[in-house]
């Protein structure tokens, strides 16, 4: 196997030469915190500005709305949502962009898409994520559950009141 090339920053490029990123994880936590309880999310929104807010201030808004988005979906359209329900949430960071990553409790057939009616009653998270996310994406697991991800940074996804 070949040697490939690391780009100053210490990233490895992909096949078309764009620098991979090399995320380090902050902190991976399940939610609820306490056994029993139901998740919250208002809790995991807390967590994430608690994690976060000092190091991103002008990201920090956005951020936690799209967390707001992928946890509130995950309670409503998964087993999360049920008795007993957990949401796994990891954050990483590459020292300038952020990476969240999201794991529901599975239970449906569905996959996350945009809605094409943004003056709908419902269906606008996928929408707001893809446009303040600098890229996103989910992954089924075989199980059932759902990743939902999203990174943003310095140049991707800057809020008009950031």
């Amino acid at each position: 196997m070949g040697r490939r090339r690391r780009d100053s920053d210490g990233g490895t490029p992909d096949r078309r030469g764009d620098t991979v990123k090399r995320w380090r994880l902050l902190n991976s936590v399940r939610f609820p915190t306490t056994e029993g309880d139901p998740v919250d999310v208002r809790e995991v929104r807390r967590y994430v500005r608690e994690l976060l807010a000092d190091d991103y201030p002008k990201l920090i808004d956005d951020i936690v709305l799209m967390v707001d988005e992928v946890a509130t979906n995950s309670v409503i359209h998964t087993l999360t949502g049920r008795p007993g329900g957990r949401l796994g949430l990891a954050v990483y960071t590459d020292g300038s962009d952020v990476r969240v990553e999201m794991t529901d409790c599975g239970g449906t057939d569905t996959t996350p898409e945009v809605q094409q009616n943004p003056t709908g009653m419902h269906g606008r998270g996928m929408l707001i994520i893809s446009v303040l996310a600098g890229a996103y994406g989910w992954v089924k697991h075989k199980n059932g559950q759902t990743t939902m991800l999203f990174e943003t940074g310095t140049d991707a996804g800057r809020s008009s009141h950031g």
